[in-house]
Order: structure tokens, then C-alpha cells, then sequence
């Protein structure tokens, strides 16, 4: 009994689990599936053409009958929809999953007509399509249970109907069996897919972040700044620090790189429960490191500096206490009230600010408002 309830919690699980995977991964699963489609409506009708003229051949007194020719709507709907969508990479809409369900039902009724009404033997087209299509696109695991059990009842109530007994019987045991196995093999397929997206977004994750802390590199810091500039443009307000470890150098030299190592990663760390979640944080590189805080409404100067204020306390205290060293952060602060940014002035007045305090050392910060670099910019009050 123990055991018993260990597999159900287990198959609740990993039902939970892929549920949240497709969820997350919606975007992403419906460009797959759209990628499947096109290709599915365009490979389908070829094969049906091929099948039509290669039978008689094979077969001398074979001859298509009215259900045969049900295919031929389907094809030329399969047909046009392909040709109306070879030049995309993604859908233009959020129905692609839905178009995947409808070009399964356009294939299984006709297949289950052909074994039940034009053919009084064996089914010989609907088991193999019991295990082919679920596996064709990635679904949600429900959708398929739906469109096999319907498409099984459909099946079961013709054949019992048109059909001898034993024909009948051998096609319910058939269709029975191969709905076993495509469960199984849709199964196996979605985990291969559920893997490889995993291994995907793992990749993804690791080309993104910085390989000593959890913060985002440089590349994908300039990536997600310049995604949130070209929305929040020409209206943006935000703050842009700019930061280095004072003599880190002589730290490397006396404590060790592995040392230096762990204190960059420290910072991160430190970073990361200093800001929010929506505001961007990268390392710069070496011992730099920069943050773009987005922000609404008017910024003052004062807030900054209590931003910058806090923020040293923050990373002094929690350096002294990892390292019982005396770790200085020099800090260079931009500002700006719902401006047109260009990120590249804006990242070289926050390392100006930065070098500023470095090199006067009366103060470990200076703070500038931006100025577009043309001098032009209209100002938004």
C-alpha cells in the first residue's frame, strides 16, 4: 500500500512538474510545434499523392473510394496553410497548439472511416496513427488523453456497428494496445524534450551570468538594458552605478587569486540582496561591476546618495565580517528624469563619476546627472 502510494505521489509530481515546464516554456513550445506543423501539412498531402498512385501498382484491383477522397480537402487546407506560413520562424498568433489538434482530428477521422465504413477487415490506418501523432507535437499531456479517448470512442462505435465480430474484436484489442504504446512513447518523448530544453535553459543560464557569482555578465547585462531602454525610451528614469574594488590587485597579491576569487563573488551576493528584483545587475569585469536601477517618477540627488551611502556600509560590513578585511568600493552614480538614455554616454559618465572619487579620494562617490551627449535631447519634465 506504502508503495502504492509513493507511485501516485510520484506520477503527481512529475505531472506537476511538466505542467510548470510547459507554462514556462509556452513561447518557446508553440514556435516548436509551429515548426512541426508547417512541415507535417506540407509532408502529409505528398505522402497521400504518393500512396493514391503507387497502390494500383501493388494492388490491381484496388480502387479509392468516396472516404479516400476525404483527403483531398484536408490536403489542400494542410496545403495552403503551409504556403501562407513557409516564411515564418514563429507563429503569428497563439493558436498554434489549437491548429495542431485540428490537423490531428483532420487526419484521424477520415483514417478511422477508411478502417471502419471502406474496409470490413483488420484497421490497418488508425492503430498506426494512435502512435505516430502524439508524439508529433508537444502538448499539454491532457490534450492528448482528450483527442485519444475521443477518437477511441468514435473508432470502437463504428467498428461494434459495420463490422463482423471478429474483425471487431480484433480491432478493439488492436486500438487498445496502441493506445498503451503511444501513451508510453508520447511519454518518452515529452521527457526527451522536457531534458533538452532543460539543458538548454542550463546552457542559456551559464553563457548569462558571471562564472564566479549569480549576476548577470557582461554581455547579458548590456542585453536586458538595452531590452528595458528601447520600451521605457524617450521617457526613462533610472540610476546607473558604477563600481571597482580599490587596490584589489594588492588583495590578489597578499590573500591569493582564489581569495580575490571568492570576494568578488561575495560582492555579488552582496548586490543581489541590495536591489530588486527587476533592477539589473552585472559584473563590468575584473573587479568592476555595474547596476541599472529602474525607476518611476522624479529622482533627486539626495536619494541617490543614501542609495550609495547604504550600499558601501553594505559591502564594507559584510566583507569585514567574510574576510575581516577593510575592502574599499569606489562609486560613480548617473541619474536621470524621464530622459531619452543612450547607454553607452550613460555608462561613460558613471566611470568618469567613479574614476572621479577614485582619484580625489576625499569620498568614495560622486554623482552626476545625465547630460545627452548631443546636447539636443528634448528634456521631459
Amino acid at each position: 500500500m506504502e508503495n502504492i502510494k509513493l507511485l501516485f505521489e510520484n506520477i503527481i509530481e512529475r505531472y506537476e512538474s511538466r505542467k510548470m515546464f510547459f507554462n514556462d516554456h509556452r513561447t518557446e513550445l508553440e514556435a516548436s510545434n509551429f515548426i512541426m506543423l508547417k512541415g507535417a501539412c506540407i509532408t502529409t498531402p505528398i505522402v497521400f499523392l504518393v500512396i493514391y498512385f503507387i497502390t494500383p501498382f501493388f494492388l490491381p484491383n484496388w480502387h479509392a473510394s468516396l472516404y479516400h477522397y476525404l483527403f483531398i480537402p484536408f490536403c489542400f487546407l494542410f496545403v495552403v496553410y503551409y504556403f501562407l506560413n513557409r516564411h515564418f520562424s514563429e507563429p503569428k498568433g497563439r493558436y498554434t497548439n489549437v491548429l495542431c489538434v485540428v490537423f490531428e482530428l483532420m487526419l484521424f477521422i477520415p483514417c478511422i472511416l477508411l478502417d471502419t465504413m471502406a474496409n470490413a477487415t483488420s484497421a490497418q490506418f488508425f492503430p498506426l496513427l494512435l502512435v505516430a501523432l502524439p508524439a508529433l507535437f508537444f502538448l499539454p499531456y491532457y490534450w492528448h488523453i482528450i483527442i485519444l479517448s475521443a477518437m477511441e470512442i468514435l473508432f470502437l462505435v463504428l467498428t461494434v456497428g459495420v463490422k463482423h465480430r471478429f474483425f471487431a474484436t480484433t480491432d478493439m484489442v488492436l486500438s487498445a494496445f496502441a493506445i498503451v504504446f503511444s501513451l508510453g512513447v508520447m511519454n518518452l518523448m515529452n521527457s526527451l524534450r522536457v531534458k533538452t530544453y532543460q539543458l538548454s535553459d542550463h546552457y542559456r543560464e551559464m553563457s548569462q551570468k558571471d562564472v564566479l557569482s549569480s549576476i548577470c555578465n557582461k554581455s547579458y547585462f548590456f542585453e536586458l538594458s538595452h531590452k528595458y531602454l528601447d520600451i521605457s525610451n524617450p521617457n526613462t528614469s533610472c540610476i546607473l552605478i558604477f563600481m571597482d574594488v580599490d587596490d584589489f590587485k594588492s588583495i590578489n597579491d597578499t590573500r591569493g587569486h582564489e581569495a580575490g576569487d571568492r570576494i568578488l563573488a561575495s560582492i555579488g551576493d552582496i548586490l543581489m540582496s541590495c536591489f530588486r528584483n527587476n533592477d539589473i545587475i552585472g559584473r563590468y569585469g575584473g573587479d568592476e561591476f555595474i547596476v541599472l536601477m529602474k525607476m518611476n517618477g522624479y529622482i533627486k540627488e539626495a536619494f541617490v546618495k543614501n542609495k550609495l551611502i547604504n550600499l558601501r556600509d553594505r559591502l564594507r560590513r559584510g566583507l569585514k565580517e567574510a574576510y575581516d578585511m577593510d575592502i574599499n568600493i569606489s562609486m560613480g552614480a548617473v541619474y536621470a528624469n524621464r530622459e531619452d538614455i543612450k547607454l553607452t554616454a550613460m555608462l561613460r559618465m558613471a566611470d568618469a563619476a567613479m574614476y572621479e572619487a577614485k582619484k580625489h579620494k576625499d569620498t568614495y562617490y560622486r554623482i552626476y546627472p545625465y547630460k545627452d551627449p548631443e546636447g539636443g535631447g528634448k528634456r521631459h519634465a
